[in-house]
């Protein structure tokens, strides 16, 4: 009975280290850019994250909030040649300051984040930074990489209800790896330039929060999951230098001061 059960044992590991071999060949990067079935599963993915992040704030609709806030998305779209339908927008009633990406292009921009900015350039470059991890596919891969794919595909047919909140925890509470952050502020950066506006602006928003203290948990929010925003900052400032370029304005400042005094 003993050597019965020491073989089923040693069958079973040598069963998980064959699968795991398997997994490990297989061309995630290719199948993450080009399968349909991944631009299906995405798509079911975000729909449901979205659904469920939305059942814990309201999302906000008011015809000016929305219009203000995609001024800026459109106004870096067009500036980068980026589809505008690749980005679905919502602006959500929560006090944390932060901005995450969800699957399929889904982009949460929490009323805490609009509150927190100074200036409507620093929102434009956070926002910039998410559009950053969609473009580059980061949100997926992360998922696959940190997750693995049996857990999406099972979360995706809506019948594993603790796993879709496993995975939203996962990515509005968890930060991406250091490389990414990195592509992601870059990309930013080149999306401001793009559009006219200097890429400091960022700079700004990652020092300001990394000097808050302890005593405002809802504005450390987005520097938990943007770890070394410091040390990031200072990258966005050495790779560009030129600070006399011309840094124009998206949104009036009487437009800006309003969308501001109107955020719940």
């Amino acid at each position: 009975m003993i050597a019965k059960t020491i073989i089923q044992g040693l069958l079973t590991i040598l069963l998980f280290l064959a699968c795991w071999w398997g997994l490990s060949k297989f061309p995630w990067d290719q199948w993450l850019g080009q399968s349909d079935s991944k631009n299906a599963l995405e798509e079911k993915l975000g729909e449901q994250l979205w659904r469920l992040y939305s059942y814990n704030g309201q999302e906000l609709k008011d015809e000016f909030i929305v219009d203000t806030v995609d001024s800026l998305v459109n106004a870096l779209c067009e500036a980068n040649d980026l589809p505008r339908e690749n980005f679905k927008i919502h602006i959500v009633d929560k006090s944390e300051v932060n901005a995450f990406a969800l699957p399929d292009g889904h982009l949460i921009i929490n009323s805490g984040l609009i509150n927190q900015v100074t200036d409507h350039r620093q929102l434009a470059g956070v926002i910039g930074h998410e559009m950053g991890h969609i473009t580059q596919k980061h949100v997926m891969h992360r998922l696959v990489r940190e997750m693995g794919l049996a857990i999406l595909v099972s979360a995706s047919t809506g019948n594993s209800g603790g796993m879709i909140h496993d995975i939203l925890r996962h990515l509005s509470s968890t930060s991406f790896d250091r490389d990414e952050e990195r592509e992601a502020d870059s990309q930013s950066a080149q999306y401001l330039d793009a559009a006219g506006i200097n890429p400091i602006h960022l700079a700004d928003f990652m020092y300001m929060l990394s000097t808050l203290n302890s005593d405002m948990p809802d504005a450390l929010y987005w520097i938990s999951t943007h770890p070394d925003s410091q040390e990031r900052a200072n990258n966005i400032l050495e790779e560009y230098e030129d600070w006399d370029k011309v840094d124009q304005s998206i949104i009036q400042e009487e437009t800006w001061e309003k969308l501001q005094s109107v955020m719940p």
